[in-house]
């Protein structure tokens, strides 16, 4: 296991000397993990995915739950802004599973600010994000599973939207060396996003320099497009602990952005009877100038009449930017 970690680790260091991209995508808000126990471990986690979050970091692991759940994550993310995700999966048998999610970011209402009023025209408007996803995930063999996932994305800011699709795809690898688990997924896949609507439209004095021109002739203005934050993960994980009592889970991703540079993440559970979980982790790891980055968590699970309740919690570090707290309720039925 170790060889496999040191592998990737050496991967992810060596290839950080790419050029970065920062800044060059949109719909940031489809890289915000939705799971406090994913966030917690570092967001090692595209080889575990064991939970109804796979269907964010790696669809393939829905194929790996039993029964019916349904999950609510909320963060209140930097800069006030609000983080929610909802999502349920239905176990359809032999079948496989099918999932349904949805990702709401707002921002919240702010005042529209002109040259003539620096200070507020009293006018207000908003800004937010939404996804929204269909996944499908099966066991293809006993030890190998597939799945994908259909994304409607849109964003808004005050009279103007942008709107596209992408896909995810990901497989799920029992190996036969140790147990040791291997996992490969890749996210946001899609076209470019493009803001359209009222506020493109403007007057425009084509000839300003001509007396007499037409100071109102209506423009639409073409905006520029730009790419969604496409992503490619590969990771690997092992329970080098485990037994009746205890159960302990150690995993690292080397991830590679169509934004940024290449860097890896590592994180860990430790579990007591599958009731109680501490988790912490560290990612970015490689990146240059990155602020924060060690993540800690904690979990419960519980039973309430015929269902099963899991309350997770996660910090995450952001450095000078202080930190974002995540909170997410997961029910089984």
């Amino acid at each position: 296991m170790k060889k496999y970690i040191l592998f990737i680790l050496i991967i992810a260091g060596a290839l950080s000397a790419q050029i970065s991209k920062t800044g060059t995508t949109v719909a940031g808000f489809l890289k915000i993990s939705p799971g406090a126990r994913s966030t917690s471990m570092g967001g090692a986690f595209v080889s575990i995915a064991d939970d109804i979050s796979a269907m964010w970091w790696n669809p393939a692991g829905m194929a790996q739950l039993e029964g019916n759940q349904a999950v609510f994550t909320h963060s209140a993310w930097l800069a006030g802004i609000t983080y929610n995700y909802g999502a349920v999966t239905i176990d359809l048998d032999n079948a496989g599973v099918l999932g349904l999610g949805m990702t709401f970011l707002s921002v919240g209402e702010m005042e529209r600010t002109t040259e003539a009023s620096p200070d507020g025209t009293g006018e207000f408007f908003d800004a937010g994000s939404f996804a929204l996803n269909v996944s499908y995930a099966r066991m293809l063999t006993e030890a190998f599973s597939f799945g994908a996932t259909f994304k409607y994305i849109q964003e808004s800011i005050f009279n103007m939207t942008s709107n596209g699709i992408a896909f995810d795809v990901g497989m799920l690898y029992e190996t036969p060396f140790a147990e040791t688990r291997l996992g490969m997924s890749m996210t946001n896949y899609g076209g470019k996003l493009k803001l359209d609507g009222d506020d493109t439209i403007a007057p425009i004095d084509i000839y300003p320099d001509i007396p007499g021109s037409n100071e109102a002739t209506t423009a639409h203005l073409s905006l520029g497009e730009y790419d969604i934050p496409l992503t490619f993960r590969v990771g690997l994980s092992n329970d080098i602990m485990e037994n009746e009592q205890f159960r302990l889970t150690i995993a690292t991703d080397a991830v590679i952005p169509n934004d940024n540079l290449i860097y890896a993440n590592v994180g860990g559970e430790f579990a007591f009877k599958d009731l109680f979980f501490v988790r912490s982790g560290v990612r970015n790891l490689f990146l240059k100038d990155v602020d924060g980055g060690f993540t800690i968590g904690a979990g419960l699970n519980f039973e309430v009449q015929s269902f099963d309740l899991s309350f997770d919690y996660a910090y995450d570090d952001f450095g000078k930017l202080n930190n974002i707290q995540q909170f997410t309720l997961t029910l089984k039925f």
